[in-house]
């Protein structure tokens, strides 16, 4: 992040120009340390979402490589809330469609394509797929918590970001 004694004045106006560029915005270029830093660390973060994406996806094609070939997981954060219930498809299987349901949509804060019938597909795929039942799921699951982790973080920063720019 931002060192006074380091100099990154490049890094920083190329960061920030990145950024506001999306949108046309100019800042106050004298209350621009804190967004410099926050530029950083959101790229930072959005680095370690991407490797954490990166590692769920290949856990998951292991576990159950069904998933991603028959469903939509474009919205990797609804499945993944899904995955820290019903880990593996034997336990999606055993679970009801409505709990599947549930687990899909109960995070969410607006409408989804997570439809009951979806869960009914899942679970039915679930029931048949050739996914290494005896994976040890602790670190599949420490992988889903770190994807949510920094997929709440890069929001988080995304939304400072734009508060930041409009103080300025």
């Amino acid at each position: 992040l931002h060192h006074p004694h380091r100099k990154n004045d490049k890094v920083d106006a190329r960061s920030i120009a990145e950024y506001l560029s999306f949108d046309f915005k100019k800042i106050n270029p004298g209350k621009n340390d804190e967004l410099k830093d926050l530029v950083r660390l959101y790229y930072k973060a959005v680095k370690q979402l991407s490797r954490h994406k990166h590692s769920f996806k290949s856990q998951l094609s292991i576990i159950f490589p069904e998933l991603e070939k028959n469903f939509y997981i474009k919205r990797t954060k609804a499945v993944a809330y899904m995955l820290l219930k019903y880990p593996t498809p034997r336990a999606i299987a055993q679970a009801t469609d409505e709990e599947i349901h549930q687990a899909l949509i109960e995070k969410l804060r607006k409408s989804s394509k997570f439809t009951p019938d979806y869960a009914k597909r899942l679970r039915a795929v679930a029931q048949e797929s050739i996914g290494v039942s005896d994976y040890p799921t602790s670190c599949f699951l420490y992988t889903i918590k770190l994807l949510l982790f920094y997929q709440d973080l890069v929001d988080d920063l995304k939304d400072k970001m734009e508060e930041k720019v409009k103080e300025t």
